[in-house]
């Protein structure tokens, strides 16, 4: 079985256990996008990343990697590729309403071709957004937050998506000083939309265990309490099923 094979035989034995203990709710379930620089000897690969997230279990782990073979951001048909057999698993669970899916994914992520079509297939996302997005009528972000208070949220509702921001700094000149998420889910709070979008973060920083040991990363789980598999996830899924 090769390695993309692996991780949809991980994808149906997860799926499976979270529908069996969910009973009649629906499962709620995240797959995060990301893009890491995996370093082997001299080589540098650079991969492109799909893990799949339980808030509920706050358990996560890489499901599908794709080689970039160097290059540096991913196409959007890279990024097809990286979700089009996860899809067609879920596709029939998505559409009874048995499994909701949200696509969390950074700056690197946007576009309105891709936002497009992960809202057609999987119903929702939440994505961070750079500085110079544009929220309404030719404002940008940056116009936005920099009237906020540090520790202010806002948010922005259009004709079916919204943006939400919060002002993480004083400090107007730093690439991080806010924090801005477009998303489809028009019904949480915005902290709450802030609050997935965080721990989903720190998921993918658990996932990343397997590229790197930074000490940035394992400060981040530690803070989001994530589970890390620090075994085999295979052997998990079989032994908890068998529970």
């Amino acid at each position: 079985m090769d390695l993309r094979g692996i991780g949809l035989f991980l994808l149906k034995r997860f799926l499976f256990l979270l529908k069996g203990a969910s009973g009649s709710k629906k499962v709620r379930i995240y797959l995060i996008i990301d893009r890491h620089e995996w370093e082997r000897g001299k080589k540098i690969n650079n991969l492109l990343t799909l893990m799949i997230y339980s808030l509920e279990w706050n358990i996560g782990f890489p499901i599908q990697v794709i080689d970039l073979d160097g290059k540096g951001n991913s196409s959007i048909e890279e990024r097809k590729l990286l979700l089009e057999e996860v899809y067609e698993i879920l596709r029939g669970d998505i559409e009874s309403g048995e499994i909701e899916v949200t696509i969390l994914g950074d700056r690197e992520f946007v576009g309105e071709r891709w936002e497009d079509y992960i809202g057609s297939k999987f119903g929702n996302y939440i994505l961070r957004v750079k500085r110079d997005y544009e929220v309404c009528d030719g404002k940008r972000v940056v116009d936005i937050y920099n009237d906020m208070g540090r520790g202010e949220v806002r948010e922005i509702r259009r004709d079916g998506w919204r943006v939400v921001i919060k002002r993480l700094s004083a400090c107007s000149d730093r690439r991080d000083d806010c924090l801005a998420l477009v998303t489809l889910d028009m019904n949480s709070k915005a902290e709450d939309v802030i609050e997935i979008y965080g721990r989903g973060g720190g998921a993918e920083m658990a996932g990343a265990e397997f590229v790197s040991c930074d000490r940035k990363l394992i400060n981040k789980c530690r803070r989001y309490k994530i589970k890390v598999w620090c075994g085999n996830p295979v052997d998990f899924c079989i032994k908890e099923d068998l529970q």
